[in-house]
């Protein structure tokens, strides 16, 4: 399951996040934020494999700067966004990867942690919805 380019559960992968909450808000907020400032969010995770639930992983989110991607030989001018996230039990810290289109906001493509098992995933989108 994913909103606003961020995959906030999985099943099926060797090691899950069973669930994705924001920390004092309904919603984790968009990445495209970022295009205007820095900003601060706290997400809360659960990892039933390892017995670990209501993880408090603390993150700042960044944009980069504009970076072009190519997807199936098509150019897109993207911003690359970086989330730094750091939590505490367990110990784990990493940096996400998203790429932002800077006009619709829409995310093209990103690398993101999901596990402290070391579980990460990559997507691309080939064309927007709609």
């Amino acid at each position: 399951m994913t909103r606003d380019g961020r995959v906030l559960r999985t099943i099926g992968l060797p090691h899950d996040v069973a669930g994705t909450t924001a920390k004092g808000r309904e919603h984790l907020p968009p990445l495209s934020d970022a295009l205007r400032a820095p900003y601060h969010s706290v997400r809360v995770l659960d990892f039933p494999d390892i017995g670990v639930y209501g993880m408090a992983l603390s993150c700042v989110t960044s944009a980069k700067g504009p970076q072009t991607i190519s997807i199936i030989g098509v150019a897109i001018r993207t911003t690359r966004i970086d989330e730094v996230c750091r939590g505490t039990q367990p110990r784990w810290s990493f940096t996400d990867n998203y790429w932002v289109d800077p006009n619709s906001g829409f995310v093209w493509h990103s690398i993101q942690h999901l596990h402290p098992a070391g579980t990460t995933i990559q997507t691309e989108i080939f064309r927007p919805p709609g």
